[in-house]
């Protein structure tokens, strides 16, 4: 069973799922604060979490020569 609550999003749930456990901390993390903290609605707080983890994940990726 999962620690973390599946998007209600049935493709961003997918998405989401297949990340690797630190980028999917991330998303919860910046969910939950997007949530809670800025009192966006949890579907919007997910997709602009998600939004920030493709930011993430692109300014990290190795850059083709």
């Amino acid at each position: 069973m999962s620690q973390y609550v599946t998007p209600s999003n049935l493709e961003l749930a997918k998405l989401v799922e297949s990340l690797p456990l630190w980028a999917r901390e991330y998303f919860e993390e910046r969910a939950g604060i997007l949530e809670y903290e800025a009192n966006f609605p949890r579907p919007q707080a997910e997709e602009l979490a998600w939004g920030e983890v493709q930011s993430l994940i692109d300014r990290h990726s190795p850059k083709p020569k």
